[in-house]
């Protein structure tokens, strides 16, 4: 101690000052430990992240996958709920009008804006589910470039039993979301069929979706 205090004392140091420099120092390395501490769990919690978002694109690829697969069908519903002709509604469910009865001035057809969801009973419902399936996709896709996308979807058709659409009409009601009704338009006609040929039961579906990031 007498020779650290007469060099400090040759050096003009005194030894408090000394002390409160390595305590200084000892302050510095613990902030700079806790600061990579911090970095590490950061990091930890972007690979975290990136891992989610991974499995949450593999698993959208896995259903765009599963929508292009020809979908099984159902089982034939029971007798109660078959319509033998479009004069016999099925029970508890409103009678939808026969489009070909409807009369409508050529070159004219109602606005989709004003056009009231129609679903024939004849419309397999597997079908229609494999139609909100393809729709819900193609917006959730949109949705990781536009988090706040929303909009209204206006979709026609004619379905068969079999899961094949003719006639179909997929048409954005708003400009925001006309790259949805594209996807969708360009999934649904490769399901067109000329339906004049199969002889199968056919239903007409019409429906306005309404887009939105909680659910349509």
């Amino acid at each position: 101690m007498e020779r650290l205090g007469l060099i400090l004392g040759v050096s003009g140091i005194s030894l408090t000052s000394l002390i409160a420099g390595i305590g200084e120092i000892q302050r510095k390395l613990q902030a700079v430990e806790t600061m990579q501490q911090d970095l590490e769990q950061h990091e930890k919690r972007l690979n975290d992240l990136e891992k989610k978002n991974d499995a949450q694109f593999n698993k959208l690829n896995y259903i765009e996958g599963k929508l292009e697969e020809p979908r099984p069908m159902r089982p034939s519903p029971m007798p109660s709920e078959v319509i033998l002709s479009s004069e016999e509604p099925l029970p508890n469910r409103p009678q939808t009008p026969d489009p070909k009865s409807q009369s409508t001035n050529k070159g004219q057809r109602q606005s989709p804006e004003h056009t009231h969801q129609t679903q024939d009973p004849r419309a397999p419902l597997h079908v229609i589910d494999k139609l909100n399936m393809t729709i819900t996709y193609a917006y959730r896709k949109a949705l990781r470039t536009n988090p706040n996308l929303a909009g209204r979807l206006w979709v026609k058709c004619i379905m068969d039993e079999e899961g094949n659409l003719s006639n179909s009409e997929v048409i954005a009601l708003d400009r925001e979301i006309e790259e949805v009704a594209a996807n969708v338009r360009d999934k649904v006609q490769r399901w067109n069929f000329p339906n004049t040929v199969t002889g199968l039961e056919e239903g007409e579906y019409q429906k306005t979706y309404f887009l939105t990031p909680s659910g349509f």
